[in-house]
């Protein structure tokens, strides 16, 4: 009974193939290897429509339309007499099809074939290597399915049990409680568990990030929204240039077929031929000064010096451009000062400045051998009625970079007559920034607003989902 075996998607020189291979029994041996190229619906659908039948065309339940290119008699030879190509192989195909070496296309089809038959029959690579004769004794692999990484490969794995995960609900002033007045409100979660990293180059996605596993800390800190809050948003744009060297160099290396050596002919032709035989070789009318440019280019990429505006009062057009690099994680600064009005307010302040020092410190490993990150906090605007503030930005969850905690006015020490001897003022200025950038989905689908005054946006990002409310500012 034969069984036909699908291999991983195999990119290769801009394309992506699948091998699919039959084989009898148990033991491995390929019988027949077709080839197929992956395309896009679109693809397979014009040509379904131009052939008017579907005998090169199928479709994978795993990777989805695809195009057959060729059929082989057992594994993949670096000869054509036993293959046969459809009228879909191309010529850049049937050309790559008989290189030979390791990182040929021939090599990395015959891999996959080996390493989805072994998958199958749960033989070893080397035992299913004697039927591919060609390859047997190398140590070829599906280059692409063997670039990857997962978080789950990974042994190592900090936990503690020497954190704090309960807090009592604080306040400043005592009254802030009951009050309708706006407030920001401090919670806390930490992070738990594994992260979720894939990389695999031969997948459809290749790279995946999951979001970072929390677990939510009781308690938190209330507070009078402070004078003077503001955000920033911004993103990194530099400028850069691009010159005729950068292009030429570009071209070598995105088209290296054939390119390298054509520039390396041009760079020849420029340095040993006269201008009048270079005139024939170039179609513009400036050849001359383009070919002197060049030349001088070259010379002062050894000299190091600018020969071109030294001599010739000018440089290669640099091309200069404005280019976007990356986005900026946002900041936020917070100052609150706190003057105790009761033995019970003052003990709020104290324990208020022990929620922060202590959620921002580092946990000890349960074998003390690592030390296991901070908590993160998340910051809310409240209005007084309880909702998410409209008129402010929101912010997501946070690290707490720096607390800088002023014991008194700053000039003069002065405490109360009680036996604590509670300082009579507290300043604690806090530094914190976001752990992800804001991004366009942050802020909902315009299409589909979810707008009632009472909608409430999730209190931390990641606990309950939803559109921003038309009368919301958003982060």
């Amino acid at each position: 009974m034969s069984e036909r075996v699908e291999s991983n998607i195999i990119p290769f020189k801009g394309k992506n193939y699948i091998t699919v291979t039959t084989i009898e029994g148990d033991d491995g041996e390929p019988k027949k290897t077709e080839v197929y190229e992956k395309i896009t619906e679109d693809r397979y659908n014009e040509i379904a429509e131009a052939d008017g039948n579907f005998d090169n065309l199928s479709i994978s339940p795993t990777h989805g339309h695809r195009v057959l290119l060729l059929t082989t008699s057992g594994a993949i030879k670096k000869s054509a007499s036993d293959s046969t190509t459809t009228a879909y192989a191309d010529s850049d195909f049937k050309r790559e099809i008989q290189q030979t070496g390791k990182s040929s296309l021939n090599a990395n089809l015959n891999a996959a074939s080996i390493e989805s038959v072994r998958s199958e029959t749960g033989k070893t690579r080397e035992e299913i290597r004697e039927y591919y004769p060609e390859y047997a004794n190398t140590q070829i692999e599906n280059i692409a399915g063997s670039i990857n990484f997962s978080s789950q490969s990974v042994p190592l794995e900090i936990t503690t049990t020497k954190r704090r995960t309960k807090y009592e609900n604080l306040f400043y002033p005592e009254d802030i409680a009951t009050s309708k007045q706006d407030k920001i409100r401090f919670g806390m979660r930490f992070f738990s568990g594994r992260r979720e990293v894939n990389f695999n180059l031969a997948s459809e996605n290749p790279l995946t990030l999951g979001t970072r596993p929390t677990q939510e800390i009781q308690g938190s800190v209330t507070l009078p929204i402070p004078g003077g809050i503001q955000d920033e948003n911004s993103v990194q744009f530099d400028g850069e240039t691009f010159n005729l060297g950068q292009a030429a160099a570009a071209g070598a290396i995105l088209n290296p077929t054939g390119a390298a050596s054509a520039i390396g002919q041009f760079l020849n032709n420029a340095i040993t031929k006269s201008p009048d035989e270079l005139q024939k070789i170039l179609t513009s009318p400036d050849a001359e000064n383009i070919v002197a440019a060049l030349r001088l280019g070259l010379a002062q990429s050894f000299t190091g010096g600018n020969l071109l505006s030294r001599f010739g009062g000018g440089v290669l057009n640099p091309n200069m451009e404005l280019l976007f690099q990356a986005p900026k994680l946002r900041s936020f600064k917070f100052i609150f000062t706190m003057s105790a009005r009761s033995r019970t307010e003052a003990t709020q302040i104290k324990k208020i400045i022990r929620f922060f020092k202590q959620g921002m410190s580092v946990k000890k490993s349960n074998n003390n051998i690592f030390v296991v990150s901070p908590n993160i906090f998340t910051i809310n605007y409240k209005t007084g009625d309880g909702r998410e503030h409209p008129s402010i930005g929101r912010i997501k969850q946070c690290a707490l970079l720096n607390l800088n905690t002023t014991y008194g006015n700053g000039n003069t020490y002065m405490t109360y007559d009680d036996s604590d001897r509670t300082m009579t003022q507290y300043k604690i200025d806090l530094t914190f920034q976001e752990l992800e950038p804001i991004t366009e989905d942050d802020y909902g689908d315009p299409e589909n607003i979810a707008g009632t005054e009472n909608f409430l946006l999730r209190p931390t990002i990641e606990e309950v989902t939803g559109t921003l409310p038309s009368n919301s500012i958003g982060f």
